[in-house]
């Protein structure tokens, strides 16, 4: 194999507008399944609590994030590329569009009815992934996708609205306190054994 040749995209020929979206598409699916496992592989849902413990749902909820998920989402990302040897720009465009849709979707917002309808079957909505945030457990592993919306129907992870018909209360049952919001306990959330027993990860 030739130097610089390497990846599916150098052993297939199509077109770079097809290559485009198929590497929006297809990194948008590792991050929904990076996003399905950290809620059911109990070593990363240690990690992915400190997202869900934030007792609020706003713009930093976007940012509540270990460090320790970061290299693993990133990791996978980066193993993706590797495996791919996508366009460069389609990358780039993928990591621009999450970065404004990490705080989109976490965004303490309402929007009327009608429009958040439309926009929800094309991309993720606040409304839609505050369902992902209730304090609900079973509810928690519900809209798990990060850009588009459509991994979570086609997996069946999609739910609508909460069993309760409201966006209710939000975070994890026993940490809905302001000492979650302590730096300390955020990184040390993934190795307190007490929160894990309480917390394990879903089925």
């Amino acid at each position: 194999m030739a130097p610089g040749h390497f990846g599916l995209f150098h052993q297939i020929t199509l077109p770079y507008a097809l290559r485009f979206l198929l590497t929006i598409l297809l990194l948008d699916f590792v991050r929904f399944a990076v996003h399905w496992s950290q809620h059911h592989v109990p070593i990363l849902w240690r990690m992915h609590q400190v997202h869900h413990s934030d007792p609020d749902f706003d713009l930093s909820t976007g940012a509540r994030v270990h460090p320790l998920e970061t290299v693993l989402v990133q990791g996978a990302t980066l193993a993706a590329v590797a495996l791919l040897a996508p366009p460069v720009a389609a990358v780039l465009a993928v990591e621009l569009v999450t970065c404004f849709q990490v705080f989109f979707a976490h965004a303490n917002v309402s929007m009327p009815v009608g429009l958040e309808k439309y926009l929800r079957r094309v991309i993720v909505t606040p409304q839609m992934h505050r369902v992902h945030h209730s304090e609900n457990a079973t509810e928690q592993s519900r809209n798990l996708s990060d850009i588009f919306p459509w991994w979570d129907h086609l997996f069946r992870t999609y739910l609508a609205a909460p069993a309760t018909g409201d966006l209710g209360l939000v975070g994890m049952k026993g940490l809905q306190h302001t000492s979650s919001l302590d730096l300390w306990f955020m990184l040390s959330q993934p190795f307190r054994r007490e929160i894990n027993q309480e917390n394990s990860a879903q089925s």
